[in-house]
């Protein structure tokens, strides 16, 4: 979860089938609202399996959510609904239970390195 400002005002991204990925908000309502389209993360890096470790970077620029895996970019989402808020884990399946490890959390400000 990121820019997470209440309950009901959150993005969050949605692994689904091993290899795909929606980002989703709820825009400081009840119901959420998918962002974009479904992205294809086995396109992009083949082979790609969800239970692997992976290294895992969102950088939230403005309206701008760019996803990073393994040093690739494999998603870029724009929308401008909510633009502040904390970051977050959290973690539900449907079916077979799951469970998820986290390992070296950093928050960092965006330099722009432009004169």
């Amino acid at each position: 979860m990121f820019r997470y400002a209440s309950s009901t005002g959150y993005y969050f991204l949605e692994f689904k089938n091993a290899k795909f990925l929606e980002l989703w908000k709820y825009p400081n309502s009840s119901v959420n609202e998918q962002v974009g389209t479904m992205v294809d993360i086995g396109a992009v890096l083949p082979g790609f399996n969800l239970t692997d470790w992976h290294q895992y970077q969102i950088e939230v620029n403005g309206s701008v959510y760019k996803l990073t895996i393994d040093g690739t970019l494999v998603a870029t989402f724009t929308d401008t609904s909510l633009t502040a808020g904390g970051i977050g884990f959290s973690l539900k399946s449907v079916g077979t239970p799951v469970s998820m490890n986290v390992k070296n959390v950093a928050v960092k400000p965006i330099v722009n390195l432009l004169p």
